[in-house]
This record gives structure tokens, sequence and C-alpha cells, in this order.
């Protein structure tokens, strides 16, 4: 089967003059940032009760707080940044086929027997699911949280870096410091010059 083009997207936060924000000035929860998964293909998600086809979605983990699964179709942006504006960044990677289809259908098993919330326009598709099951059943800013989901994700596909981002920064042997590793602004500074496409500022 072909190969299929994934990206990670990395939402990083800025003021109106564009410059990113950081706890020096800000308050830490706005300076986080976001982390999703882009599968650059049209194809079918969703639960056994409930596929669909979506164009090139989006699939993230987390929304202020709340446990929940989204799938959107790119267009709509980002969901978590609706009303900010965050410099976008793309972490592009060529994955299996087979591969998204098995990740896809592994989660839309785990996500069975949840009740879906729609709420489409015209820029696409959104279908939020509210998670019940370990290990994302409960949000966790400092564990459980977007990067860890996204990072799985990643994983499954053949990509390991962002797994192995995680593991270093919850492990203290290794000098870790747990989810203030991973912040976007942090990760972006590090890596943008190497791996990293900016792709400019967004208002959402």
């Amino acid at each position: 089967m072909a190969n299929c083009l994934c990206r990670v997207r990395i939402h990083v936060p800025v003021d109106s003059n564009n410059n990113t924000l950081t706890p020096d000035h800000y308050p830490l929860e706005q300076c986080c940032g976001h982390y999703d998964l882009q599968i650059c293909k049209t194809i079918d998600i969703g639960t056994s009760s409930n596929y669909e086809s979506f164009m090139h979605p989006v699939i993230s983990y987390g929304h202020f707080g709340k446990s929940e699964v989204a799938f959107f179709e790119s267009g709509r942006g980002s969901t978590v940044y609706s009303g900010y504006r965050a410099r976008l960044y793309h972490y592009n990677f060529s994955a299996d086929e087979a591969l998204v289809r098995r990740m896809l259908l592994a989660l839309g098993d785990y996500l069975y027997g949840n009740s879906p919330n729609r709420d489409d326009n015209i820029h696409g598709k959104l279908v939020r699911y509210g998670v019940a099951k370990e290990p994302y059943a409960h949000y966790d800013k400092n564990s459980v949280n977007c990067f860890k989901a996204v990072a799985q994700w990643a994983y499954s596909l053949g990509q390991p870096r962002l797994q192995s981002i995680y593991n270093n920064a919850h492990n203290p042997s290794s000098g870790g410091h747990g989810a203030s590793d991973y912040y976007a602004y942090k990760l972006a500074a590090q890596y943008a010059a190497t791996y990293w496409q900016d792709m400019g500022v967004k208002q959402y």
C-alpha cells in the first residue's frame, strides 16, 4: 500500500506583534501551546458504529482541560486556539497507509460507545468524543496531555521522535523536568531550524 503524508502540527501562541508568549511575561497556561496530528489524505475515520469520510483530517486530544478526542477537517484551522493567534509549525513524515488505517481503527475502537458531539460548518466537519477509558480518561496537563497523545499516535505510525522526547521528559534520571520540557515554545526554539517547517502566524 502507498505511503501517506502525515504531520504533527505545533501551535506556539504569540502576541499581537507576533512575539512568542513565554512565562517571563504571561501566565503559563497561555504559553504551553498545542500539538495535533494531521493525516494528509481523504480517509474514513470514526468508531465501528459511525465511520465517515474526512478531508485531510486533524486529530486532537484535550480541549481546555477536557478529556476528549476531536476529529476535524483542516479547513477548521484549530479547535483549541479558536480566537487566538499562534505560530504554526509542521513536522512532516511519511507513514505506510496500512499503518495509518490501523491506527485510526484502533482509535475508533477505543472511542466506541461514546456519544459524539458535532459542530460542522462551512469550513468542514468537526466531531468530538469524550474519552471515558484509560489512559486518556483523565486529562492532566502535566502528563496525560496533547503531546503524549500525539507522540503515541506518531509512534504507532513509525515516527518515534516525539515519544522519545516525552519519555526523556518524564524520566528524572535522564534530567527530565516533566511537561515543561516539551512546551511548544521550547521545542520550537530547539527544533524549528532542523525539523519543523515554519508556516507563519495564524489567526484562528
